[in-house]
Formats: C-alpha cells, structure tokens, sequence
C-alpha cells in the first residue's frame, strides 16, 4: 500500500498564513480616473494640432504635386496645359487668368490645345475633349482633378487658371496660400510657383 504524500508543513509548527488577494478600492480607482482625465485634458489641444498640421501638409503637397504633374504634362505635349480651380459641380475650369476665385472644391489639371468652338489650334482656357478611338477613351481629359479642401480650410490663389507653356512654364508667378481656422487657431502653407514652373511648399 502507497504511503500518502506527506503535506507541507510550517517550520514553526503553526499552520501557514493564508495569502490575501488585494484589489484597488473604490477612492484608488476613483483617483486613478481622475489623474488620467488630466492627462487626457492636457493631450487634447496637442493631438488636435498635430491633426490639423498633418492634413495642412498632406493638402498642400498633394497640390504641389499636381502643379508640377501639369507642368511635366505641358513639356511632354510641347503645348498648353491648364492648371486651374475646379466647378463645382463638373469636372471643367472655373473663373479666369488673373481674376481671384475659389478653390473650394479642388482643382484639375488639363490640356487646352485647341479652342472648342472653331476648332482652331489656338487655346481657349477651356480643357478639350477627351481623346478616344472606338468609343475607347486613349487620352482622358481632365487628365487629374484634386478633392475639394477638408473642412474649414481654405485656398487663396489671385487667379481661377494658370496656365502652363510648352517650356512649363507659368503664365505668372502665382501664390497658393491653405489655411486652417479651426477652434480659434490659425495655421498655413503656402505652395509658391515661381515663374520658372518650380514649386517651393513652405510654412510661413
């Protein structure tokens, strides 16, 4: 017959202590809210800069992008390219050269070889039909729009349409000024095109 296993037994003779189990009490947990409801407090404003910073800078490089995307377009083409603000509803040019309008609901880029009435190969400030072949599109026209601005940020640019030669470059040096005002604060970029057709993104 197998012995029993012997059971542990206290040194001193005296049955061991039993180990309690402690948890937080009510005011630890209560003080343990309150001190993370601070630090929350003080990351808010924080967090909502480096958010409206981040879509500043994310806003403003696409532009730039598709600034010099319209720019290369031109120099490929040997012929005029459109870089302007976009309507509102269609995907066509909206305002004129040197004449201030919004750039709310984004921009586009096309080519302008030909005026659309006579045919003419002269521009009109109007983008040309898309190319196709069999009902195929082979050159579309925009050939890239932008979104329309996040909320509570703005653009202001002194003209509806830059235009952009064989050569790339502009018809006028043109200042592309985004800001955000958003609770009270006010922020900017700025995409400057220089008469060459170099952009330079900085903040101000």
């Amino acid at each position: 017959m197998n012995n029993p296993i012997p059971r542990h037994r206290s040194t001193s003779g005296k049955p061991p202590a039993t180990r309690r189990r402690r948890g937080f009490s009510l005011i630890e947990l209560m003080i343990a809210i309150a001190i993370a409801g601070i630090f929350i407090a003080l990351a808010a404003p924080t967090f909502a800069d480096f958010i409206r910073e981040s879509r500043l800078s994310s806003t403003i490089g696409v532009l730039a992008s598709d600034m010099d995307f319209a720019r290369t377009e031109a120099i490929k083409r040997n012929g005029r390219v459109l870089f302007c603000a976009k309507a509102a509803t269609t995907d066509t040019c909206t305002g004129a050269v040197g004449t201030a309008a919004s750039w709310a609901n984004g921009w586009l880029a096309c080519f302008d070889a030909v005026d659309n009435t006579s045919g003419a190969a002269v521009s009109d400030d109007i983008c040309d039909p898309a190319t196709t072949v069999a009902t195929v599109v082979t050159d579309p026209n925009p050939m890239r729009v932008g979104n329309a601005l996040p909320s509570g940020v703005t653009l202001q640019v002194g003209t509806g349409i830059v235009r952009f030669n064989g050569v790339g470059a502009p018809n006028a040096a043109t200042t592309f000024t985004l800001t955000s005002d958003t609770g009270g604060v006010t922020s900017s970029r700025i995409a400057a095109l220089a008469a060459t057709g170099h952009v330079r993104k900085y903040k101000p």
